[in-house]
């Protein structure tokens, strides 16, 4: 049983709205969003802005078109606050779950409010849950302040996040696990490189975050640098990369030689440092989806 109300006012089309994410990738498919659409959460304004420009349709594109059209208006918002609240009530929840945004937990419930002007958006949600299985009963999943710098997103959020092109699972980030407290920079909209040299790469989305991982760990208050970088160079094409990496913490340093080797990718244990020197725990990934049809019949 699950109750809400629509999408928060804000920039985001957020993970977890199964329609939402099947009517933008087919309008992806038929060549009406030229933008990557496997990192989510997803900017509407680089939807809307090349759905906008779309001309003829078939009429189930045309029905995709007016369903996402009408979830950016809602995303959109004005001036004015909006509030939302939400609860569930779940008998047996899934602990491995998809794309969907399915319950965690026996019981949650929670509200904010929400309030997005042509700069700053505001979205602060609390929830509680009943008897969590990692024992944290009051929440601030959904949560983000965001403020758009020319066509970059600044944000401090815990937003639910979902990379590639995989319904069931992500190789790198998805939304299975809570939302990690962070700072992160997206691009707005996804708008091709002016350069001859990169233009070839079509459009493209780069998405960046440096979160703050709870302390029950075994490195205790470690952060999660996360990168992902994806581009379609043809209608049919998209490729992501992905990596992220485990570093700092209590007992590890954080400098910026530090980083620096994490970046640099020399954090190999027993090859170039020693497991005390270990400066990240690190994950990369890539990722390639193809679309296109054969006598009328899409693949």
């Amino acid at each position: 049983m699950l109750t809400g109300t629509a999408v928060a006012a804000g920039p985001w089309f957020n993970a977890g709205d199964e329609r939402l994410r099947s009517d933008i990738q087919l309008l992806a498919d038929a060549g009406v969003v030229k933008g990557p659409v496997s990192t989510w959460p997803l900017s509407w304004e680089d939807i809307v802005y090349d759905a906008d420009a779309v001309a003829e349709l078939r009429p189930w594109q045309s029905a995709a078109l007016a369903r996402v059209k009408a979830a950016a208006e809602t995303a959109r918002g004005g001036f004015d606050a909006d509030y939302t609240a939400h609860a569930s009530v779940a008998n047996n929840p899934v602990q491995f779950r998809g794309f969907s945004d399915t319950p965690r937990e026996d019981a949650e419930i929670g509200g904010g409010i929400a309030y997005a002007s042509e700069r700053v958006a505001i979205n602060l949600q609390v929830g509680w849950a009943s008897d969590p299985v990692d024992d944290k009963e009051a929440r601030i999943d959904g949560s983000y302040a965001t403020v758009a710098l020319g066509n970059w997103l600044l944000s401090a959020s815990a937003q639910e996040r979902w990379w590639g092109p995989g319904w069931s699972n992500s190789l790198i980030y998805s939304s299975n696990a809570r939302p990690v407290p962070s700072i992160s920079f997206d691009r707005n909209l996804t708008t091709p490189f002016s350069s001859r040299w990169l233009s070839w790469l079509g459009n493209w989305d780069l998405s960046m975050q440096v979160g703050h991982l709870e302390n029950d760990r075994a490195i205790p208050e470690a952060l999660l640098y996360t990168l992902r970088v994806t581009a379609r160079p043809t209608r049919g094409l998209e490729v992501g990369i992905s990596r992220s990496a485990q570093l700092c913490g209590e007992t590890r340093t954080c400098g910026l030689k530090t980083w620096g080797r994490m970046l640099l990718g020399k954090d190999n244990r027993d090859d170039n440092v020693s497991r005390r020197d270990e400066p990240g725990n690190q994950l990369g990934g890539w990722d390639i989806r193809w679309s296109d049809n054969v006598a009328g019949i899409p693949y």
